[in-house]
């Protein structure tokens, strides 16, 4: 939004109603909401798609940029801009279509994955590619590949609309596809009897949510980074305190940094010494 205005492009904003949260559940603003109305931009909120066809026809834009919108949009309402809508989505289209691109990749031990702009059409981002970018995300979480997509994606979209303003035209997705389906708690949950490798990619691709996790002595602990070590024992059995090493079905995972139950996030070495735990002690 701001590198856009910077560039002289007029804009408003579309969202969705504000929530309602605490006590008297208050309309909370987003955090976009906040911003765009610091640059004394327009915000319209809408509750049903004929309020945001009359209100894209009223106002006759050229284009609208959905990110993280959240909800698929009808064919109708796609064709009343002039250039139709466009989409930055977290991965090398068609691979990863859906809700979670960034961590299906993880997951999937996949070393590169990147950036797609392009049209929207009546499919799950089926719609043809205006322009990719690879980029290499070893070792690297969720959490950072968001924050490094979400900066290198603002100036790959203006690239974008400078090519539809000289006629570049979308191409048709090609290849094989596959569906990043969205993630659901019980996937979180760690199995210290898979490889070191499997676990490594659940705490990579969980962080900063729903948070890879564990249970010692009865409460949750999630884990947040961790690296891969070839020490070995017996899965679930922590080897060493200092580094802390968990052993898994091959080799061990070293905690780095944890968040325990009702607490807050800290170094795995601060936790074992506040909770007096035990070489030789087992996560389950």
């Amino acid at each position: 939004m701001e590198l856009l205005l910077r560039e002289g492009h007029t804009l408003y904003l579309l969202t969705k109603p504000r929530s309602k949260s605490g006590r008297g559940q208050k309309e909370q603003r987003t955090e976009i909401e906040v911003r765009a109305e610091e640059h004394c931009l327009s915000v319209f909120f809408h509750d049903s798609d004929s309020e945001l066809a009359h209100y894209l026809t009223e106002e006759g834009f050229d284009l609208v940029i959905a990110i993280a919108y959240g909800k698929l949009i009808k064919v109708p309402i796609l064709s009343i801009p002039r250039y139709g809508w466009l989409n930055l989505h977290f991965s090398l289209l068609p691979k990863y279509r859906g809700a979670a691109p960034v961590q299906r990749a993880i997951l999937a031990g996949e070393s590169k994955t990147g950036i797609t702009i392009f049209k929207l059409d009546s499919g799950m981002d089926t719609g043809p590619i205006y322009l990719q970018r690879e980029f290499d995300i070893s070792d690297l979480s969720a959490s950072e590949i968001f924050n490094k997509f979400s900066d290198a994606g603002a100036p790959l979209l203006s690239e974008v609309l400078r090519d539809i303003e000289n006629g570049v035209v979308p191409n048709p997705q090609e290849g094989s596809f596959s569906l990043a389906r969205k993630i659901s708690k019980e996937e979180a949950v760690i199995n210290w009897f898979s490889e070191v490798e499997i676990i490594h990619r659940q705490v990579r691709a969980f962080n900063p949510k729903p948070g890879a996790w564990t249970k010692i002595n009865g409460r949750r602990i999630r884990i947040e980074r961790a690296s891969i070590s070839d020490a070995s024992g017996e899965a679930g059995t922590i080897l060493k305190l200092n580094p802390l090493l968990v052993a898994c079905k091959s080799g061990a995972l070293e905690l780095i940094t944890v968040c325990p139950e009702g607490s807050r996030s800290m170094s795995a070495d601060e936790w074992v010494r506040g909770a007096r735990i035990l070489q030789g002690a087992s996560f389950v």
